[in-house]
């Protein structure tokens, strides 16, 4: 069946933190209460206004955890921060400040009840640390974790240091028994946002940010416009008694301020970041026991994040305690993604079988239906329409036989123009789209268009357009949008910025609720080639061969076949074929770009080039020792898939060698 998720978050309207239960593996949830006990802690101390400031501060927010010994209970484990006292609550949240002092370990006591019901979870908590008054000890976040011995980890920082408290329950803390330091890396005197997974009894990871370079100074040593950043990994192998301390990162992550603020971040006073809060963690490899680091990184466009990950390769494993054996390889170099062409087309191409059941019900099986394979525009000078097509891998109306829980499709193409409606930079985008009705035979196909605003995920403007539908491997929607529909694109006019994806509907069981969710998208990232309305493509190719007019017998003789593509579309598909005469002798053929082999009897070369570009050009060179004397004729002969020549006349070119003895 399904994992049980448990999620915590702020409900903003009060400031406690909430308990979300999915039964399903986390495509429903039900709200299960807060995590805070006011009979424990409160309320006034970690309540927080609908508008804070001027209302009081609130509390800050940790990870939750779950550990269920061999045969024993479900238990759960959180941690949070508050201010000092109710005062203290009030006082900070008029002065806008978060400097939570009071670290406390909640623990949930879970009554399993038979799925789909919501378990029955009691929730105590026990402070951990009271630190001193002014302390800030929400650095986004602070972080729980428990070993299979069930000995429980706290550990958060104050901005310079990163403190760790452990205890055999995590219900017998000693809040005045001050925390210990994880040692800083040589030079890093800024820590935020430590992350832990734990393993074997008395094994810890916890990563975090570092930063060097800046002066560490309080209140607020993330700020400093020096920080360099880096990640890093400390582990404990003896229940926090010691720590070594590793880089993780290979480079830096991110220079200057970064903001710990949430939704209240300023980030002009001074120029600040959060990008590389959106995203980090560690985890337990569960092959070996490595640690999994994944993180955000802007080094290379600052504000604009990519997620990293990087593993564990020496020092020791979490789950059995022995050193790892080092099976760290680089990773291979990324599959360069399919490109769509301006002319020929297809101006959208996409990678196939990336359209994974991740739906209720499904298994991650392909769904082909909604799986893209191109998308292109085709319109001829002066006509009323563009027609907008979209290739599947297998097209089917929904459901299928191999994915009967997703009930309905969309299929859609998307595009701008300049000067109209739905132009570059801007959120809106002009939209195809084709849906279904029906199974098998009896599928019946609509066709709209209109606009699509990104920012809101909301279609509008729709008009109803006629369209063809062709089921099958490979199949097609064509759908037949007006150019007075979609901003009037004139002749030569650009259609940029082009995209397409598909989505699927789907119930959820014993709910009557109907989701629609994104299946795939043409190209994975970025956008496709443009298309200029009622363009006409061409390639004029030619072929020039050279060699000697002489030779002789049992010598070799060298041929070169210069390749030209002379406009003003690239040439794709671009083949040589090359007849050589009887008794020639064949040795070799090689080009300067894709590849060349004889075919039957040695008496024709063919070479595959792929593309070639506007302008540009390759050389085929084929050698041959002839094997009599006599004049040989040697002709050489270019075609291309698409697009079309004008100039077929330029296609083939002859040499003729006279071979004596």
């Amino acid at each position: 069946g399904f994992d049980d998720v448990y999620m915590t978050y702020h409900d903003v309207t009060v400031g406690d933190i909430q308990l979300g239960v999915s039964r399903d593996g986390g495509q429903t949830y039900v709200q299960n209460g807060p995590i805070i006990n006011p009979a424990d802690v409160p309320e006034p101390q970690w309540q927080a206004g609908v508008n804070s400031p001027p209302g009081p501060a609130g509390n800050g927010i940790g990870n939750i955890v779950a550990r269920r010994p061999p045969g024993g209970s479900l238990t759960l484990y959180s941690i949070f921060v508050t201010p000092d006292s109710p005062q203290d609550n009030v006082n900070q949240g008029i002065a806008a400040t978060g400097n939570f002092n009071r670290v406390y370990e909640a623990v949930g006591s879970v009554t399993d009840v038979p799925a789909p019901g919501a378990p029955v979870i009691t929730w105590r908590n026990y402070e951990v640390y009271h630190g001193p008054l002014g302390a800030r000890y929400d650095r986004i976040f602070p972080i729980t974790t428990v070993d299979d011995s069930g000995r429980v980890y706290a550990i958060w920082t104050d901005g310079n240091h990163t403190y760790y408290k452990t205890d055999v329950t995590g219900t017998s803390w000693n809040p005045a028994a001050a925390p210990s330091q994880i040692p800083n890396p040589a030079g890093v005197n800024t820590t935020i946002m430590p992350w832990a997974a734990a393993g074997r009894s008395g094994i810890a990871d916890v990563v975090f940010y570092g930063a060097t370079g800046g002066t560490g100074a309080q209140p607020n040593p993330q700020d400093d416009p020096n920080n360099v950043w880096n990640v890093y990994m400390a582990q404990t192998i003896d229940g926090g008694s010691t720590w070594g301390v590793f880089k993780a990162s290979d480079h830096t992550v991110h220079t200057g301020p970064i903001c710990i603020d949430g939704l209240g971040c300023d980030l002009s006073t001074p120029t600040r970041d959060r990008t590389l809060l959106d995203f980090f963690q560690v985890s337990v490899d569960p092959t070996n026991g490595a640690a999994d680091i994944s993180y955000a990184d802007d080094h290379a466009a600052p504000g604009s994040a990519v997620l990293y990950f990087t593993r564990q390769c020496t020092g020791a494993s979490a789950t059995t305690g022995s050193a790892l054996v080092n099976d760290c390889v680089p990773p291979p170099p990324p599959i360069a993604p399919p490109q769509g062409s301006t002319c020929p087309g297809p101006q959208i191409v996409d990678f196939v079988n990336d359209a994974p059941n991740n739906y209720p019900g499904g298994s991650g099986q392909n769904m082909d239906n909604l799986d893209i394979q191109n998308a292109f525009f085709g319109s001829t000078p002066g006509s009323a329409n563009i027609d907008v097509t979209l290739t599947a891998k297998d097209l089917e109306a929904p459901p299928t036989a191999d994915n009967p829980n997703v009930l309905s499709g969309l299929w859609t193409v998307y595009w701008q123009q300049a000067g109209s409606a739905n132009a570059p930079g801007g959120s809106t985008w002009w939209f195809a789209q084709a849906t279904t009705s029906g199974t098998g035979r009896r599928a019946v196909a609509q066709f709209s268009d209109g606009t699509f605003d990104v920012s809101a995920d909301a279609y509008s403007g729709r008009h109803t357009i006629s369209g063809a539908f062709n089921p099958g491997p490979n199949g097609t929607f064509v759908m037949h949008v007006p150019r007075a529909d979609v901003g009037g694109p004139a002749d030569g006019a650009t259609l940029t910025n082009p995209f397409a994806d598909t989505a699927g509907a789907f119930l959820v069981a014993g709910t009557g609720l109907r989701f629609i969710a994104r299946a795939d998208r043409a190209p994975d990232s970025d956008y496709g080639a443009d298309y200029h309305v009622g363009q006409t493509c061409a390639a004029d190719l030619s072929v020039d061969k050279s060699g000697p007019s002489t030779g002789h017998v049992g010598q070799v003789i060298t041929y070169t076949i210069a390749v030209h593509n002379g406009g003003g579309d690239p040439a794709t598909g671009v083949t040589v074929t090359d007849s050589l005469p009887k008794n020639a002798g064949f040795g070799s053929a090689s080009s300067s770009q894709g590849s060349c082999a004889p075919k039957p009897k040695q008496l024709l070369v063919v070479c595959n080039l792929g593309t070639v570009a506007n302008g540009a050009g390759a050389i085929v060179t084929i050698v041959v020792k002839p094997t009599q004397k006599g004049n040989f004729t040697d002709t050489a002969t270019v075609s291309a898939t698409s697009p079309n020549d004008p100039n077929p006349s330029n296609d083939t070119s002859s040499v003729t060698t006279r071979v004596s003895p």
